[in-house]
């Protein structure tokens, strides 16, 4: 990857971003260009590049169509790039039925009696599973939000360096086409099933007291 050529104008000429998206980015005073690192700020979306690496990111959760469409386009456009992975970021900040989100899963760690009964202060647990190429890691924490709203985050990492030796060529918009949506419908779903099981830890723990 070449971050050289990621500037505004490069992808509003290839029809990525149109011209008021990219005179807005072109605007700004964190919009950099330069060999080791290219990165520009939409009102939509940030698309930062390095060397061996290149994301775009978004808050707005109706555009996360739209960032797979213009994932799979660069890969497109950009077809003789090698990648040996690639990967998914959900983050979401969900109310919960338990007032103190932190206190519940310190709660579940000294549960588990596997040598933290002293995890008062935990506010985080992380839990890393692997199904053939994807890794999936779930961070789940207190928000600094609100003490009843969690942070859930999702990464989904598809090494393919492990299918063949060394990064290979291949289309990358047509493994996306074919991941992101089932990746996207697990994660919310999984979401929501943590969310539900913090409530009912509260109600379970109010009932007995």
């Amino acid at each position: 990857m070449n971050p050289r050529i990621h500037h505004p104008l490069w992808y509003q000429m290839n029809g990525l971003v149109d011209a008021k998206e990219m005179a807005f980015a072109v605007g700004r005073p964190d919009m950099i260009c330069t060999p080791p690192m290219a990165q520009f700020v939409t009102r939509s979306f940030v698309i930062a590049c390095q060397q061996e690496r290149w994301e775009i990111r978004t808050e707005h959760p109706d555009l996360v169509d739209r960032i797979r469409q213009i994932t799979e386009k660069v890969f497109g456009i950009l077809g003789e790039t090698h990648v040996g992975a690639y990967g998914f970021n959900f983050n979401y900040q969900r109310s919960t039925g338990c007032g103190d989100v932190g206190r519940r899963l310190s709660k579940a760690v000294r549960a588990a009696g596997i040598g933290f009964a002293d995890a008062e202060g935990v506010g985080s647990l992380k839990h890393v599973s692997k199904e053939g190429v994807c890794q999936t890691t779930v961070v789940v924490e207190s928000s600094p939000r609100e003490k009843s709203i969690a942070a859930v985050g999702f990464n989904m990492h598809y090494d393919i360096s492990e299918l063949v030796q060394g990064p290979i060529r291949f289309e990358l918009g047509e493994l996306i086409a074919l991941h992101f949506p089932e990746a996207h419908k697990a994660a919310t779903e999984q979401c929501q099933q943590i969310v539900e099981q913090l409530g009912e830890e509260e109600d379970d723990s109010g009932s007995s007291n």
